[in-house]
């Protein structure tokens, strides 16, 4: 379903440049079309898992190459970009980046996006980033990187996160021994759910 209606998206705008050309430059009354796809890093991989995969990459391959010329815009929105096909990234001129988790990751994607040439102060304040804060950098930001707010949400938020209570509990299983437990001899860490928040 994806790669018929990315192909047919596309196709559409083809069809509309070609009509466009036809005319005065004072007739065409197109507007940009932008195909916005979340979680890219699903679609989009480096490394696809079956043929389907791969024919979706090369799709968005030649959206991303070409697509400009007929008015139609690729946005990705990742939070992996170390996993995104780095063909399609190199055709995305625009960069926003958004708070991110830790030291590495945030070389991975400076690597990744090419952005080794921003001030590292800038880079490092991606670390600290508050919630809606944006880092743009490319033609967007006039070529110098900036700092922004993005706008307030207008729509309900479809996730969230599981309830800290029913971490470790199951209606299937027994419920836990009222008296501890005595000690072992080597000590076994247990993992508790951190807090995730979603931007």
């Amino acid at each position: 379903a994806i790669y018929s209606q990315a192909a047919a998206l596309l196709d559409n705008a083809r069809e509309r440049w070609n009509r466009a050309m036809e005319q005065p430059a004072t007739e065409d009354i197109r507007t940009p079309i932008l195909l916005v796809v979340d979680e890219a890093h699903n679609l989009i991989p480096k490394e696809p898992r079956t043929q389907a995969y791969a024919a979706v990459r090369e799709l968005f391959r030649t959206i991303a190459a070409e697509g400009r010329k007929y008015g139609l815009f690729l946005v990705l929105v990742s939070q992996r970009p170390d996993k995104l096909d780095p063909l399609v990234l190199s055709e995305c001129q625009n960069r926003a980046l958004m708070r991110l988790g830790s030291r590495a990751v945030l070389e991975a994607t400076c690597a990744m996006l090419g952005l080794e040439d921003l001030p590292p102060k800038d880079l490092e304040s991606c670390l600290d980033l508050g919630k809606s804060r944006v880092l743009l950098v490319g033609p967007w930001s006039d070529g110098k990187p900036k700092f922004f707010y993005t706008a307030a949400r207008r729509t309900t938020e479809g996730g969230r996160d599981l309830r800290a209570e029913h971490w470790a509990t199951s209606r299937f299983a027994p419920a836990p021994p009222s008296s501890p437990l005595p000690p072992t001899k080597s000590p076994v860490a247990a993992a508790s759910p951190s807090k995730s928040s979603t931007t």
